[in-house]
């Protein structure tokens, strides 16, 4: 589904009686890989800065494949953070000043 259109619903084409999930496991990580081109295009275009390298984070991280096409779309080298849930910690560790934890 075009993420542009809230409204759109996402749809799979193509499938055959060969399809497998894996297939489909792919074009989801890929849609994802080109989503986030999509996004590093329209910065460059508004800044026209030039993406050096991307550094990233969260659960998806943890997929070689998906990290490796992300690359290679971008032509950047992508550098995972040593805590892959890096955004988590930093929640954590707001909450505890707010509280007055640490």
């Amino acid at each position: 589904a075009p993420y542009w259109r809230e409204d759109a619903r996402a749809v799979v084409v193509g499938m055959t009686l060969y399809t497998r999930k894996e297939h489909i496991c792919r074009a989801a990580l890929e849609s994802v890989a080109f989503g986030t081109v999509d996004v590093m295009q329209a910065m460059k275009a508004d800044t026209g800065l030039r993406l050096g390298s991307m550094h990233v984070d969260g659960g998806m991280t943890g997929n070689s494949f998906l990290m490796q096409l992300q690359a290679d779309l971008l032509g950047v080298d992508v550098l995972r953070a040593k805590m892959p849930e890096a955004t988590v910690l930093g929640a954590a560790l707001a909450a505890g000043v707010v509280v007055g934890f640490f």
